[in-house]
């Protein structure tokens, strides 16, 4: 269901009361056109950097992508919580050892906003090396995609 917050609590207290639900706010996807581009810079970058594409896509995430600083207990497994994270500082909080992580966004949960700028990223570093890529002209015609 997608709806605003009135047409929400109506649709909602018609539902059964053993059934969860998690509302979030809802956001355009992004086009294909920009998604499509994007993966064939990375694949071309990946090649002629001898990496693998995933290997790549991390890599640029880590470069263009918000962060966020995220402290949890040195016990609790990061993994499987946040997909992309790098540690950023150790420590105590009440006397509990700490690890402080460098959260970044993965690029499907990205606005068009956050997106270009990763976009933005690897189109630089192709030119940076020689890729061919769109002119700017052409750039704006991609759905999904802000200059």
């Amino acid at each position: 269901m997608v709806g605003k917050p009135k047409q929400l609590m109506v649709w909602l207290t018609m539902q059964d009361d053993d059934k969860f639900f998690e509302i979030k706010e809802h956001h355009e996807k992004r086009s294909l056109n920009a998604n499509s581009y994007f993966y064939v810079l990375q694949n071309k970058l990946a090649q002629v950097l001898k990496t693998g594409n995933d290997e790549l896509h991390e890599q640029l995430i880590k470069r263009y992508a918000d962060v966020t600083l995220i402290t949890i207990p040195e016990t609790e497994n990061i993994k499987g919580i946040i997909k992309y994270y790098d540690i950023y500082n150790t420590g105590t909080i009440k006397g509990i050892p700490v690890i402080m992580y460098k959260a970044y966004k993965p690029s499907h949960e990205m606005t068009t906003k956050e997106f270009s700028r990763l976009l933005d990223g690897l189109i630089s570093e192709c030119k940076e090396i020689g890729i061919e890529t769109l002119p700017e002209h052409e750039l704006r015609r991609l759905d999904g995609y802000e200059i």
